[in-house]
């Protein structure tokens, strides 16, 4: 598992799916938004991508796709 701080980015509630992607990119420099079908590498790439953040000392955190923990949906990386 990653080293970073670990959230969900989103929720199930009884009015139906809340995300906070919204709030995510409030403040970001640059948004990469990555698109594809199930099982092509999206999360995947992004925890590699993560990775490679913490280990030249950024605070990096992973959202969680609400409906299957191990999905990455967002990475959200912060220079120190």
């Amino acid at each position: 598992m990653e080293q970073g701080w670990h959230a969900f980015s989103g929720s199930n509630t009884a009015a139906g799916f809340y995300g906070y992607f919204k709030e995510l990119q409030t403040g970001a420099e640059r948004t990469c938004i990555i698109k594809g079908g199930p099982g092509v590498g999206k999360s995947t790439l992004m925890k590699k991508g993560g990775l490679h953040y913490e280990e030249k000392g950024c605070t990096v955190q992973y959202y969680h796709c609400s409906g299957d923990p191990d999905s990455i949906d967002a990475v959200y990386v912060a220079e120190n």
